[in-house]
């Protein structure tokens, strides 16, 4: 119910221009504003395609670690199925909104979380 409530939250807030700044992306705060740009605008669609760069160079990175064994990583997120880059964007932004003194993290960092959160491995 926690979760549904934050997933709300974030796509009904109301949608700020992203700024220079945060296209540099260098905190789960500067890519949660990425990422909830208003797609109608000039700068909000290049926003959601860096957010999307942003989520697929992460999933790319984890699945080429999860798949060589030289690097002995475990899974941290098990959805059990194909997650979307759009339902990944949403997920992030929850867990953005639901954890706001996370908002200096990394951004890696924030999605990893957002997806072991959503995902957990039993």
């Amino acid at each position: 119910m926690l979760f549904a409530a934050a997933l709300a939250a974030a796509s009904t807030a109301a949608l700020a221009e992203p700024t220079r700044e945060d296209f540099e992306a260098m905190t789960v705060a500067s890519l949660a504003d990425l990422c909830s740009a208003d797609e109608g605008s000039d700068i909000g669609k290049y926003a959601i395609g860096f957010c999307y760069g942003w989520i697929e160079g992460v999933e790319q990175l984890y699945a080429e670690l999860l798949r060589d064994e030289r690097f002995d990583v475990k899974p941290v997120a098990c959805p059990g199925r194909v997650v979307t880059r759009d339902e990944t964007r949403k997920i992030f932004l929850a867990w953005a909104s639901g954890n706001p003194d996370s908002a200096n993290l990394e951004p890696l960092q924030g999605i990893v979380e957002a997806m072991r959160a959503t995902f957990p491995c039993t």
